[in-house]
């Protein structure tokens, strides 16, 4: 009978303790706060003298991101392409992401005449990385970022990657 009281103390002390973890979990919303936005190159389209950069920035957090001050090099196959560095205006609600488009002027004027010649011959699967860093608002967001990703020529077209 002794061990039956025991047993039922204990069942009850863990039942208690299920519940307290239970409603803990319920408390309040956590805020995933520090979460930079993922930064990733969503087309590329060549003009005459420069090139216009869709990006496609992605807020994982559960608060609007603002501001901005943008900075990167971008670097298609291995070589410099551009620098950027400007105050585009930046507002990415919560989970949700927003595309911005920045004008880029190439280091190299020849660097948009080779990107055309190869989607002009079906070449495609460029390797691109952009490293550098954007400051917003908000003061726990870690400013600098490093991305990698690969542009295909759009078929038909010679002046669009996606």
């Amino acid at each position: 009978m002794n061990n039956m009281n025991t047993l039922l103390r204990a069942g009850h002390v863990i039942l208690i303790l299920l519940l307290i973890v239970a409603l803990t979990a319920c408390a309040g919303r956590r805020d995933i706060l520090g979460i930079p936005p993922s930064i990733q190159i969503a087309q590329l389209q060549l003009h005459e003298d420069h090139a216009i950069l869709a990006l496609r920035l992605r807020n994982g957090n559960d608060e609007v991101l603002t501001g901005g001050k943008l900075q990167f090099q971008l670097n298609i196959s291995g070589r410099l392409f551009a620098v950027y560095n400007g105050t585009p205006d930046i507002d990415i609600i919560a989970h949700s992401a927003e595309e911005l488009r920045v004008r880029i002027r190439p280091l190299r004027q020849e660097a948009l005449d080779e990107l055309r010649a190869m989607a002009g011959r079906g070449q495609g699967n460029v390797q691109w990385e952009m490293n550098g860093s954007l400051e917003l608002d908000q003061k726990n967001q870690k400013p600098l970022f490093s991305y990698t990703g690969r542009l295909f020529p759009v078929p038909g077209r010679d002046d669009l990657f996606r």
